[in-house]
């Protein structure tokens, strides 16, 4: 990779620490022969350590001894001379590119692809038979049912599982660098939560389309089953960094991410229609429950099936909650929104009090 100087003195730059001379910029293999040659890498000292003494110190003179390597004057002013840091802009843009080469590459793992697409397929699969039957049947009605409450629930984990792994790694180094003034934490939260939010809930909607049409439901909402998945996906890895940003343990993390999950679907309603009254209030804080309820108007709201040889309005059906239908669909929808917006900030505030 090529390093400028410019990265290299923002990542240094901290309380009494200051850059006043020449950076490196050329190939990372050879930085220690342009910039140590006054200090011999004390034997068993890692590169990058060695090469951060000596930055830090100043001991080197990269045109004197490496003229053939590239090397730019960087100046940069040290917070405890005057107070001054880089704008939030321009700490948000070294973070997000930190973050994107960092973390690029882990949507196209193969594990996760493998997982993701295999569990798409066999929906596609699965649900192709008596689901897809049209026009509808009392059947059909029934096995779509359990797709629609399966996707929701299906990418709700799986975001949640990937939004884990976003603070509690890089926790300790977070700690440091805020300890030397590098950044404000708002910087690199809304970069990091940038690229997750970007890659990560992006998925769900273009895994949607491996089953979408193969099970026969309607080509015209497409669009609002996307939408709907996609505020999903950002509902649930919101609440994934919330979890993340207060608990640094992964363990715990992950316990704690199941039992909140579990609970909130069991009060949500999907399993017992009469929950308790001092139990009820849990079911509102299940995201997948306006989730199911939305992808259920989209796809049954004023739809229709037979029934016996007659045909009869899909609000009829017994396995249908007729008041669900009935509610409107941006209701939902904003509800979804509500839930990213409120774990994000509950995020941030777990993320600045624990570093």
């Amino acid at each position: 990779k090529q390093k400028t100087a410019y990265e290299i003195a923002s990542c240094l730059v901290g309380s009494e620490m200051c850059i006043r001379d020449r950076a490196y910029a050329g190939p990372a293999d050879g930085a220690i022969d342009a910039l140590c040659a006054k200090r011999a890498r004390p034997r068993g000292t890692p590169c990058a350590d060695h090469l951060l003494d000596v930055l830090c110190t100043g001991d080197f003179d990269a045109v004197a001894k490496a003229p053939a390597v590239a090397a730019v004057a960087v100046a940069v002013a040290a917070p405890a001379a005057d107070g001054g840091v880089l704008p939030w802009t321009a700490q948000y843009a070294i973070l997000f590119r930190r973050s994107w080469l960092a973390h690029r590459l882990d949507l196209i793992d193969p594990m996760f692809l493998a997982n993701i697409g295999s569990i798409t397929l066999l929906c596609a699969a699965l649900w192709s038979g008596r689901a897809a039957v049209r026009p509808r049947t009392d059947a059909s009605v029934e096995d779509t049912v359990g797709l629609l409450f399966l996707q929701p629930v299906y990418w709700g984990f799986q975001m949640m599982i990937q939004a884990l792994f976003a603070f509690p790694p890089a926790h300790d180094v977070l700690v440091k660098e805020r300890a030397a003034g590098l950044y404000s934490v708002s910087a690199f939260f809304c970069a990091r939560t940038t690229v997750d939010t970007v890659s990560a809930c992006l998925v769900s909607p273009l895994f949607s389309l491996l089953y979408y049409f193969a099970v026969g439901l309607r080509p015209a909402k497409l669009p609002w089953h996307c939408l709907v998945l996609f505020c999903n996906g950002l509902a649930a890895q919101s609440a994934g960094l919330a979890i993340g940003a207060w608990i640094a343990d992964l363990k715990r993390a992950a316990t704690f991410e199941t039992v909140f999950m579990l609970t909130t679907m069991m009060c949500g309603g999907f399993y017992v229609a009469n929950v308790p009254a001092w139990l009820d209030w849990l079911g509102y804080l299940s995201f997948t429950k306006y989730s199911f309820s939305a992808m259920l108007k989209i796809e049954f709201r004023g739809a229709s099936y037979v029934d016996g040889g007659e045909r009869r309005d899909v609000g009829d059906h017994t396995g249908l909650n007729v008041q669900v239908l009935q509610k409107p669909l941006y209701v939902d929808v904003l509800a979804l929104l509500a839930f990213a917006a409120g774990f994000r900030a509950l995020s941030f505030v777990g993320l600045k009090r624990n570093t």
